[in-house]
């Protein structure tokens, strides 16, 4: 069965910004003399927020190549400077609709949340931060202890949460098939929905948080750009990911969603903040899922690591083959029950705190 894509082609060329709108604060800038990092910085920081009045709408002005120039053209101290005002913005909306920012910054052991990290903690007080690490067992073996140390011996943060399934990435594929290799779907993989959002929503209702912190730039993926395009830096939502959805709102930030990879490791440098070894050892641009299929390029990134493993997933994933549609949520509780002995996801889970 063919799909239908959600957008047209010609959304995939533009961002979506009103030309009135556009075109308003730019007048505003020039007439009050108002750098135009500051009209971004009220783009980026009001979309898609009940709270706020100005709201982006799908309007397709803005030429895709127009804003990755915009966003080059900016230097890393005015980027900087954005970054701490969205942070600042994301703590004052979620003591305002909440009464408390509880916060929560998800450090996969990756450049991006790293600089995250180190920026949130220049607004909460370590004894007040929650970091959580959700070790999907299909991570590199430096990456564990990588973030353990960070976390604990050089940030001395007060607690760190560690989530771990109780079944294996491999039962999964076993169960679903493998992830095909891109975004352009309707759907999530169930191993992401299993391995990444349930284990996200566990710890999200448990601690009470109210923003949640995440490293993604618009500048790694196609559909990180257009999700960031869509929502903004910041974001009041209920959803994680598409598929999962938490009892109650709470707010999204992404304070590095406008850097660029060189950015961040300028910003690294000059902080001379601790690099996860496995960028090194392995020569990868990216940490995260190891044995991961969800993407264009996999075979070449994987076989550059591990022959080994390459060699066993291509073996796996014609035996067990592709997910080549969305799994229902009563389907997905039926398999898991029959496979795995239960339905229940807290059973499916372990949180341990460090």
């Amino acid at each position: 069965m063919k799909y239908k894509t959600r957008y047209s082609k010609e959304h995939y060329t533009r961002i979506w910004i009103r030309r009135d709108t556009y075109t308003r604060l730019v007048e505003l800038c020039s007439r009050f003399n108002t750098p135009l990092v500051d009209c971004l910085d009220y783009i980026f920081n009001h979309q898609r927020l009940e709270s706020i009045a100005i709201k982006l709408a799908h309007a397709k002005i803005i030429p895709l190549n127009e804003l990755m120039e915009l966003i080059s053209s900016l230097s890393l101290e005015e980027k900087i400077e954005i970054t701490q005002r969205v942070i600042e913005e994301a703590l004052r909306l979620a003591k305002l609709l909440y009464s408390e920012a509880r916060t929560l910054v998800n450090f996969s052991g990756g450049k991006s949340s790293l600089v995250a990290l180190d920026l949130m903690l220049q607004h909460i007080p370590r004894e007040e931060l929650l970091v959580h690490f959700n070790n999907t067992l299909n991570e590199f073996p430096e990456t564990r202890r990588y973030v353990i140390w960070v976390v604990k011996e050089y940030y001395k943060i007060a607690k760190l949460i560690e989530s771990r399934p109780r079944f294996k990435p491999w039962d999964i594929w076993r169960i679903f098939g493998f992830p095909r290799q891109s975004r352009l779907r309707r759907y999530t993989p169930v191993c992401c929905v299993m391995l990444k959002e349930i284990p996200a929503k566990l710890v999200i209702e448990r601690y009470g948080i109210t923003v949640d912190v995440t490293g993604i730039q618009a500048m790694e993926s196609r559909s990180r750009f257009f999700s960031l395009a869509d929502w903004g830096l910041i974001r009041r939502t209920k959803y994680i990911g598409s598929e999962i959805t938490l009892k109650r709102s709470l707010i999204r930030v992404a304070p590095v969603g406008i850097w660029t990879e060189d950015e961040i490791w300028e910003y690294i440098r000059r902080n001379k903040l601790p690099v996860n070894p496995v960028y090194e050892k392995y020569n990868v641009k990216r940490t995260g899922c190891v044995a991961c299929t969800n993407f264009i390029g996999w075979e070449k990134a994987m076989a550059s690591y591990s022959q080994r493993l390459y060699e066993y997933v291509k073996a796996k994933m014609s035996e067990w083959g592709i997910q080549e549609r969305r799994v229902r949520h009563r389907e997905l509780r039926e398999k898991l029950e029959k496979e795995l002995g239960t339905s229940k996801l807290e059973d499916l889970y372990e949180l341990i705190e460090y």
